[in-house]
This record gives C-alpha cells, structure tokens and sequence, in this order.
C-alpha cells in the first residue's frame, strides 16, 4: 500500500500522546488533549500535576469589577492575562507559579473535565477565566461537567495549566 505524501508529512511532525498521559519528557504534566481556537490556532492543553492543590478556596476576584479581556470560551491564558493586567490577586497567583500556568477557559475546563476528572477529582468546583458578567464569573462541577457561573467574591478552587502551541495548519488542506 503506498502511503499518501501529505499523511506521511503529517505523522513525521508530531504524535501526541493519548490524553491522560504525561506529556513526553514532562512526567507531571498530564495531556488533556488539543484545543483549537477560531483563530486557527491550536495547542496542547498539560494539567501540571505538582500544582493540582495549590490554589484551593480562592475567590475569582472582586465583585462588581468588569475585566475587559477575560471573556474568551477558548482563550484562558488571554483571559489570565486580561485579569493579571486588572489587578486580580487569583490571576497574580496563577501566573506565580513555575513554567507559564493559567487558569483554563470554559473550553479547556470541559476538555480537563472529558479526559482527566479522576485527577482533579469529582466533586470539586475549579473556577475559569471567563467572566460572564461584573459580578459573576464561570466555573466548572467536576461531578457532572457542568458549567455555571457565581459571585465572584465566592471560594472555589484553582487549577492551573499549561500550554504548548502547535504549528498552525489550514483548513483548506487534504483530509485524508
């Protein structure tokens, strides 16, 4: 059987790992899976397994305070970012800890939730970097998968993670 060019090309960039296994080379760093965004970027979503109970009982940050930027359902390190830049103690503490970490967007808290719930555990409420409103901001139950949002002055707990960026791809290329 002759292999096809554009699907060799594609096997000799990357294999990744099934989700729920360590990243390669990073063994405390579990791999959730890709996320891709609207803007035809994509990148492999790591849940660091040495910083799973760093952050518990944190409130998201101050009600009544609108952060310009921490909307994105895709983008949690943007809306990590738009929160650091406002001055949000829960994003200063993310972004504190070692090698690039984020709070996750309501996408990524779904994909973490699909492929790794047995590891951040059932039960347990992690907030995202998504606001939905000056005095509300999303979170995800790690019971169900379900999202909802609550005062931000409320406790919930952290996860941070971590991204690696893949090489961009077309749309318009061969599907095989």
């Amino acid at each position: 059987m002759q292999t096809h060019p554009t699907q060799a090309a594609a096997s000799a960039l990357i294999t990744l790992p099934t989700p729920g296994q360590p990243w390669p080379g990073r063994p405390a760093e579990l791999y959730a899976g890709v996320v891709h965004a609207p803007t035809v970027q994509a990148w492999a979503l790591l849940l660091p397994t040495d910083l799973l109970r760093a952050l518990p009982d944190q409130p998201w940050g101050r009600t009544g305070q609108r952060i310009d930027g921490a909307d994105s359902v895709f983008d949690g390190h943007a809306n990590t970012q738009a929160m650091a830049a406002a001055g949000n103690p829960l994003a200063a503490a993310i972004q504190a800890l070692p090698g690039g970490c984020y709070l996750p967007s309501p996408l990524e808290a779904t994909l973490l939730f699909a492929t790794l719930s047995e590891r951040i555990g059932s039960g347990k409420v992690i907030w995202t970097s998504r606001q939905s409103s000056a005095s509300y901001a999303w979170y995800c139950y790690f019971t169900l998968g379900s999202q909802f949002h609550d005062l931000k002055s409320h406790e919930g707990s952290a996860v941070a993670v971590r991204r690696l960026m893949l090489q961009s791809f077309s749309a318009s290329a061969e599907v095989l």
